[in-house]
């Protein structure tokens, strides 16, 4: 199963804020408004601002030095100590995080004993709370927020995102549909986001017309988004249905013929389809759009791989890694694409230690998903040096966290045979075919 994204309200994967002359363009619009900033007398409000964009534009250091601003002018600002901890934590800094997301806790604490029915108190206590892992408290304070303001659509959507996080499925499913209910019926962008949700967990739990029929929705509330045509696509290949796998693919394409994400779910299905050379071709689109691209040098290494090209191969792992150079340390989704390029060049000790970085960097607000394709990989790893025990025990902890990841469940049977134990390797081979699991 491929890979999720953290919030499914935000999905950056899909829609790349910077690139060559167009990244050059939003920093000089920034400066230009850091510059009409600071030639006022500037507000809490103005570099709280000025933090959110340098945020989506991903630049810590700034976003950490803009929040660190709006503190100096008011530090009682929740949503500033809240930001300044997010800025840290993904610079790596956890102490320091750890020591703000504390400080955001107090205030949202001293906030709702002055006042318990303070909606926003509890909101941003919930948020905090999930970001220093301890879910169950944040998932009380949303409903918390939900009893004070029954039709607060938006925190039900934002619980729903956690709830996806964190693998409960049933509940989010039930938390999105309770906040499709609600929201504004001329909402439709942000309604096509929700249905889209509602079609991941669809697609998770295995109710794949169900899961078309919720994109459908949002492709007609949203007809010029891409995503929901990538996303059907992705839906038609769990059901084997290769042709309308790529025929979806293509309709995102009409829509952007730049998404990266379009062209590498289209590569990776010619390549299950072997048809490797039309695979290679769409990975060579995707790498002229995006040179840096770790996962499409890795992608194509494997396609060449299966071709029998190894030298060619090899040079995409290792085209992989040198685009990796520039990853944060924490960043748990390139220390995952990191391990999978050393795997592939034989490079075991250090896949290794890229996996169990991934691991131990992981955030509370990480998709379960990249910890257990970490735990999968290590898998991997472990049983090409002969270390079967060893393997599955690391498959049992992927398949724990994520039972529907499929390669988790191949690998142990791999593993399994290896042993002997081929009952128990038919076992997981049967259910890693019942989930869609494809060479």
């Amino acid at each position: 199963m491929r890979e999720k994204v953290e919030s499914t309200m935000a999905r950056d994967g899909l829609s790349k804020l910077g690139m060559g002359s167009r990244f050059v363009l939003i920093l000089m619009a920034l400066s230009l408004l850091c510059a009409a900033v600071l030639a006022q007398e500037s507000t809490t409000e103005d570099w709280l601002t000025k933090a959110r964009e340098l945020q989506l534009i991903g630049t810590p250091e700034e976003t950490l030095a803009a929040y660190d601003k709006a503190i100096e002018i008011d530090p009682q600002n929740v949503q500033a100590w809240l930001g300044k901890g997010m800025a840290e934590s993904t610079l790596g800094d956890q102490g320091e995080a750890s020591r703000s997301f504390e400080k955001t806790l107090d205030l949202c604490d001293e906030a709702i004993e002055a006042d318990p029915e303070d909606a926003d108190a509890w909101y941003f206590k919930a948020e905090v709370l999930f970001r220093m892992g301890r879910t169950e408290e944040a998932l009380e304070a949303y409903d918390r927020v939900i009893e004070i303001r029954p039709g607060d659509y938006l925190t039900m959507e934002r619980k729903a995102e956690y709830l996806l996080v964190l693998g409960r499925y049933d509940g989010a499913l039930e938390t999105f549909e309770g906040a499709i209910e609600l929201r504004p019926a001329d909402d439709t962008d942000q309604l096509a986001l929700v249905w889209s949700a509602k079609a991941q967990i669809l697609e998770i739990s295995s109710r794949y017309d169900d899961a078309l029929e919720a994109l459908d929705r949002a492709v007609e509330l949203d007809p010029e988004n891409a995503y929901y045509w990538i996303s059907k696509g992705y839906v038609a290949s769990e059901m084997g249905e290769t042709d309308d796998s790529i025929a979806a693919y293509d309709e995102a394409l009409l829509i952007d013929p730049n998404s990266t994400a379009a062209w590498s779910a289209k590569a990776s299905e010619l390549a299950r389809a072997k048809r490797y050379e039309e695979s290679l071709e769409a990975y060579d689109e995707l790498l002229s759009i995006d040179p840096s691209s770790a996962q499409g040098w890795l992608d194509k290494g494997d396609v060449l791989e299966e071709m029998g090209r190894a030298d060619d191969a090899s040079e995409a792992f290792q085209r992989s890694l040198e685009a990796l150079d520039e990853a944060r340390s924490n960043d748990t989704a390139a220390l995952v694409v990191k391990g999978g390029a050393l795997f592939r060049l034989s490079r075991y000790d250090e896949a290794t230690a890229a996996y169990d970085e991934a691991i131990e960097v992981a955030l509370p607000t990480s998709p379960k998903y990249h910890t257990s394709q970490a735990l999968s990989g290590k898998g991997d790893v472990l049983r090409a040096e002969g270390k079967n025990e060893e393997a599955i025990s690391a498959y049992d902890e992927a398949i724990d966290i994520e039972p529907t990841l499929s390669e988790a469940w191949h690998g142990k049977g791999l593993a399994l045979n290896a042993l002997g134990r081929v009952t128990e390797a038919g076992s997981s081979f049967y259910v890693a075919n019942k989930l869609g699991y494809r060479e």
